[in-house]
């Protein structure tokens, strides 16, 4: 803030000066997150600044802040190739757990919040239908973020078959437990994702660097488990699947769709010319 902004009187910092001086070159170094952090930072001093009646009000409001959607898909996603090698290791060397919900999000482009909430009810195997009904983050469970998230998607075959043999042992683990699985499973509101050493639903926080240990292992580029979604997302792209579509299918609106995924439909747009 000092070097960029601190030679200026309080008095003379108008919202023109604010935006080139100080949020324009920080959007030059920092990423669009990082940059909302620094103006909040600024925003308590200004804040302040009017309570001690030293300001006669906020001159900031309205200050153009970098669009944390429309970057936040650029980098944050894997190649089909890439994603194959990082849940082959998965299943190869981690517990079976974490590969079933790994394979899961990414297969069906939910949010990782979603897929912890999911309980086994909410799995359909006869007509291969997930339905998503509820968040299960930090905290504790809560409705789905947006009404267009509460949805049913399909699933294919390579979803389902892993589901069914992730039931089967998370039953043996419940029995050494003295615990198990409702009979019928549309009565079975039980999460289906628990951790394997203690029978617990798997807790939001802790997966993140779970997660960031299997990318870095398998030794491919800085990947979030929400970049999943965005890996999911931008195969159906490229794969001409209509955002319609797609966005139906991830819970979001097409015009978010078309705010995160800016940079691949611009490539589309190309796609569609050169045919």
């Amino acid at each position: 803030m000092k070097p960029l902004i601190g030679h200026f009187k309080l008095q003379q910092l108008t919202k023109t000066i604010y935006q080139k001086h100080y949020i324009n070159e920080l959007e030059k170094k920092y990423k669009p997150s990082t940059v909302r952090l620094l103006h909040d930072l600024f925003k308590i001093a200004i804040n302040a600044a009017v309570e001690e009646e030293i300001l006669t009000r906020n001159k900031l409001h309205g200050t153009v802040l970098p669009s944390l959607r429309g970057k936040e898909a650029d980098k944050n996603y894997l190649t089909p190739e890439q994603l194959s090698l990082l849940l082959n290791h998965i299943k190869q060397h981690e517990d079976i757990a974490y590969y079933s919900l790994f394979l899961t999000i990414a297969y069906t482009g939910m949010r990782k919040g979603e897929a912890l909430g999911l309980q086994w009810r909410n799995i359909d195997f006869t007509n291969q239908m997930i339905s998503i009904e509820r968040y299960r983050g930090s905290n504790g469970v809560d409705s789905t973020k947006t009404k267009n998230s509460e949805r049913t998607i399909k699933i294919d075959e390579v979803v389902l078959q892993q589901l069914k043999s992730y039931r089967t042992a998370v039953k043996a683990l419940l029995l050494s437990h003295d615990r198990k699985l409702h009979d019928d499973i549309t009565k079975d509101d039980s999460f289906i994702f628990i951790f394997p050493n203690n029978i617990e639903p798997f807790a939001s926080t802790g997966l993140n660097a779970t997660f960031n240990r299997f990318v870095e292992v398998v030794g491919l580029p800085a990947t979030t488990i929400y970049g999943l979604r965005h890996t999911h997302a931008t195969i159906l792209m490229n794969n001409d699947i209509p955002v319609k579509a797609i966005a139906e299918r991830l819970g979001n609106t097409h015009e978010i769709i078309h705010t995160t995924y800016g940079h691949i439909l611009r490539e589309m747009e190309d796609k569609i010319i050169d045919i």
